[in-house]
Protein backbone atom coordinates (compact mmCIF):
# COMPACT_ATOMS: atom_id res chain seq x y z
CA UNK A 1 0.00 0.00 0.00
CA UNK A 2 1.52 3.21 -0.78
CA UNK A 3 1.71 5.80 1.71
CA UNK A 4 -0.54 9.00 0.96
CA UNK A 5 0.24 12.76 1.10
CA UNK A 6 -0.28 16.08 2.50
CA UNK A 7 0.84 19.05 1.07
CA UNK A 8 1.08 22.59 3.62
CA UNK A 9 1.15 25.64 1.61
CA UNK A 10 1.54 28.81 3.79
CA UNK A 11 -0.59 31.63 1.95
CA UNK A 12 0.24 35.54 2.53
CA UNK A 13 -0.88 37.91 0.41
CA UNK A 14 -0.55 35.39 -2.61
CA UNK A 15 -3.72 36.25 -4.60
CA UNK A 16 -1.91 35.70 -7.95
CA UNK A 17 0.01 32.78 -7.45
CA UNK A 18 -2.75 30.42 -5.67
CA UNK A 19 -4.12 28.56 -8.80
CA UNK A 20 -1.33 28.42 -11.30
CA UNK A 21 0.43 26.24 -7.83
CA UNK A 22 -2.70 24.24 -6.85
CA UNK A 23 -2.91 23.43 -10.86
CA UNK A 24 1.31 22.38 -10.60
CA UNK A 25 0.36 20.37 -7.50
CA UNK A 26 -2.18 18.47 -9.44
CA UNK A 27 -0.28 17.70 -12.07
CA UNK A 28 2.69 16.55 -10.00
CA UNK A 29 0.72 14.73 -7.24
CA UNK A 30 -1.62 12.50 -9.69
CA UNK A 31 1.75 11.34 -11.09
CA UNK A 32 2.16 9.65 -7.57
CA UNK A 33 -0.82 7.66 -7.72
CA UNK A 34 -1.73 7.78 -4.05
CA UNK A 35 -3.96 9.77 -2.11
CA UNK A 36 -3.13 13.25 -0.97
CA UNK A 37 -4.44 16.94 -0.25
CA UNK A 38 -3.36 20.10 -0.75
CA UNK A 39 -3.86 21.80 2.23
CA UNK A 40 -3.73 26.18 1.94
CA UNK A 41 -3.15 27.69 5.26
CA UNK A 42 -4.13 32.15 4.57
CA UNK A 43 -1.88 32.93 7.34
CA UNK A 44 -3.47 36.55 7.70
CA UNK A 45 -2.87 37.90 4.27
CA UNK A 46 -4.93 41.29 3.39
CA UNK A 47 -5.29 40.83 0.03
CA UNK A 48 -8.29 38.62 -1.53
CA UNK A 49 -6.60 35.36 -0.68
CA UNK A 50 -8.99 33.49 1.43
CA UNK A 51 -11.69 34.21 -1.30
CA UNK A 52 -9.58 32.27 -3.84
CA UNK A 53 -8.79 29.42 -1.31
CA UNK A 54 -12.07 29.09 -1.22
CA UNK A 55 -12.77 28.99 -5.12
CA UNK A 56 -10.09 26.33 -4.71
CA UNK A 57 -11.76 24.24 -2.12
CA UNK A 58 -14.80 24.16 -4.31
CA UNK A 59 -13.23 23.79 -7.62
CA UNK A 60 -10.72 20.75 -6.41
CA UNK A 61 -11.78 18.06 -4.10
CA UNK A 62 -8.37 17.45 -2.76
CA UNK A 63 -7.91 21.12 -1.82
CA UNK A 64 -8.54 22.12 2.00
CA UNK A 65 -8.22 25.76 3.22
CA UNK A 66 -7.71 27.46 6.61
CA UNK A 67 -7.89 30.83 7.31
CA UNK A 68 -6.09 32.32 10.71
CA UNK A 69 -7.05 35.39 12.25
CA UNK A 70 -3.81 37.06 12.07
CA UNK A 71 -0.13 36.51 10.90
CA UNK A 72 1.76 34.23 13.04
CA UNK A 73 4.85 33.42 10.16
CA UNK A 74 5.31 30.87 7.55
CA UNK A 75 7.04 27.93 10.13
CA UNK A 76 4.12 28.45 12.89
CA UNK A 77 0.82 27.24 10.91
CA UNK A 78 2.30 24.49 8.96
CA UNK A 79 3.79 22.78 12.81
CA UNK A 80 0.55 23.69 14.71
CA UNK A 81 -1.67 21.86 11.98
CA UNK A 82 -0.25 18.42 11.56
CA UNK A 83 -2.34 17.42 13.76
CA UNK A 84 -5.32 17.45 11.53
CA UNK A 85 -3.80 16.30 8.48
CA UNK A 86 -5.60 13.55 6.99
CA UNK A 87 -2.24 11.61 5.35
CA UNK A 88 1.20 10.07 6.65
CA UNK A 89 3.66 12.23 4.47
CA UNK A 90 4.12 15.53 4.95
CA UNK A 91 5.15 18.27 2.84
CA UNK A 92 5.50 21.88 3.22
CA UNK A 93 6.07 24.21 1.31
Amino acid sequence: MHESVSVVVPVFNSVDTLSPLVERLEHTLVLLDREFEVLLVNDGSRDQSWDVIHRLVQEHPFVRGINLMRTYGQHNPPILLTIILLYQVLTIL
